[in-house]
């Protein structure tokens, strides 16, 4: 084969340079790889979780049908029967505007709790 070879004549201060960047790259490749099988074993933790999550919730939803079956129907009055088929969306509304304003309430109070952490952590800066 007819190859011709190029040499190349560099500083001793460059192949210096050179090699501290290929042990630099060397050492975060390294790095990388420590984090990649980090991640790998939490996933594989994360993920044996939700199948055992997913098992328990299976075995409550069994366990509550047979609760079911075996829990007789209750009587509802027919006073109350009568209501709910001519009213059903006044109840609705009813819920519906119960859980808007619990879920306000407890928006405002996550906020304020906020506030008051970052007051508190400004105060002890100070």
């Amino acid at each position: 084969m007819d190859e011709k070879l190029i040499h190349l004549k560099i500083d001793y201060l460059d192949s210096l340079e050179t090699k501290k960047d290929i042990l630099t790259l060397q050492k975060d490749f390294i790095g990388l790889r420590e984090r990649i099988e980090r991640f790998n074993s939490v996933r594989i933790a994360e993920i044996n979780s939700k199948i055992k999550l997913g098992i328990a919730m299976r075995k409550t939803i069994d366990s509550l049908k047979k609760i079911k079956e075996i829990l007789p129907e209750p009587k509802i009055p027919k006073i109350l029967v009568k209501e709910e088929k001519e009213n059903p969306v006044k109840r609705e509304r009813k819920l519906d505007m119960k859980m808007q304003k619990l879920r306000d309430s407890r928006d405002i109070e996550s906020q304020l709790r906020d506030i008051q952490n970052k007051l508190g952590s400004l105060h002890s800066r100070s």
